[in-house]
C-alpha cells in the first residue's frame, strides 16, 4: 500500500490503520463518535495526503473549467480561494466531487478524491485537449486540513496570537550561489510563517534553516528535504539564519507568511 509522509507518526499515535483505496490511512485513534464530535464542536486536524491534485496550465483554463463544471468558476471570489463542485460526463452524470483552488495569475488547482486518481486524469487530459489546457498531476505534495468552529482559536493558543483578522503574503525563493542569511529575528508583525523546501535539484540537506540561542549559538538546522518544512512565529528569542553554505543550482523555497498589515489577501 502506499503511504503518506505522516504514516509512522499515525501508528506512533495509535492510529487504527486500514487499507483506504490503496492507501494505509488511519480510521480513527480510539472512537470515531468522540473524534467526529470534537471536530464538529472544537477542531481537529486530518492528514489528506492521498488525495490527488492537479495543477492547470494554459489560457483557457477559465474556459475550461465552465465546460467541466456545472458550478459556475467566476463564484471563487479572490486569490486562494476554493468553490466545491461535482464533476459531469457529457450526459450530466456525475463522475466524482471535487475542489477547484484559484491561485493567482489566471491559475486554477483541482484537488479530487485518492480512489479515482487515474480515472480523473485521464478525463480531465481529455476534456482540457480542445482547450490547449494542461493537465499535471502532482505527486509530490501533501495536504494537511486544520477543521471545526475552533481553528483559529487553536492556532492562538499555540503561538499565543491572533491571526483570524490578519493578511497573507506568499513568496517564492529561489536562492543561488553566495547566498546567506544573517541571524535574525522576525519583524513583530509577522505572526505565523510557514516555509516549505522544494529541493528537485539535489541539493545537500544542510542548506535548510539554521537556529540559534540567544546568544548565537548554534542549535539546530532544519535539513533541506523535498516536500519539508516547517512553522514559526516572531519573538525576541526566535533567532535564525543560514550560514554560507554550498548552492550548486538553486535553492528553492515556499513561504506563507501571516502579517499584520494589508497585502495580497485578507483571512476571512
Amino acid at each position: 500500500m502506499k503511504a503518506t509522509y505522516l504514516n509512522s507518526k499515525h501508528k506512533d499515535l495509535g492510529g487504527f490503520m486500514v487499507d483506504f483505496s490503496g492507501w494505509e490511512m488511519p480510521l480513527h485513534y480510539g472512537s470515531q463518535l468522540n473524534e467526529h464530535n470534537e471536530v464538529r464542536t472544537n477542531v481537529g486536524i486530518f492528514d489528506v495526503s492521498h488525495m490527488a491534485v492537479f495543477d492547470l496550465n494554459g489560457e483557457k483554463q477559465e474556459d475550461f473549467l465552465r465546460f467541466l463544471l456545472p458550478n459556475d468558476i467566476k463564484k471563487i471570489n479572490g486569490q486562494n480561494k476554493a468553490m466545491y463542485s461535482p464533476m459531469l460526463n457529457h450526459e450530466g452524470g456525475i463522475l466524482d466531487d471535487l475542489i477547484v483552488y484559484y491561485l493567482g495569475n489566471k491559475s486554477f488547482r483541482i484537488v479530487s478524491n485518492c480512489a479515482t486518481r487515474e480515472k480523473n486524469l485521464s478525463w480531465l487530459s481529455k476534456i482540457a485537449e480542445p482547450f490547449d489546457v494542461g493537465v499535471d498531476f502532482k505527486s509530490d505534495y501533501s495536504i494537511l486540513a486544520l477543521q471545526g468552529p475552533y481553528s483559529y482559536k487553536f492556532i492562538k493558543s499555540h503561538i499565543e496570537k491572533d491571526i483570524s483578522k490578519a493578511f497573507v503574503r506568499l513568496e517564492v525563493i529561489c536562492d543561488r550561489q553566495g547566498f546567506w542569511l544573517k541571524p535574525q529575528c522576525d519583524i513583530e508583525e509577522k505572526l505565523l510563517s510557514g516555509l516549505f523546501f522544494v529541493n528537485q535539484c539535489g541539493e545537500s540537506e544542510d542548506l535548510g534553516t539554521d537556529f540559534y540561542d540567544k546568544s548565537l549559538n548554534h542549535v539546530k538546522t532544519v535539513p533541506y528535504k523535498h516536500n519539508y518544512g516547517y512553522l514559526f512565529t516572531s519573538g525576541p528569542n526566535t533567532w535564525h539564519g543560514m550560514e554560507k553554505k554550498k548552492i550548486v543550482k538553486e535553492r528553492r523555497c515556499v513561504q506563507v507568511n501571516y502579517v499584520t498589515f494589508s497585502t495580497d489577501w485578507k483571512v476571512e
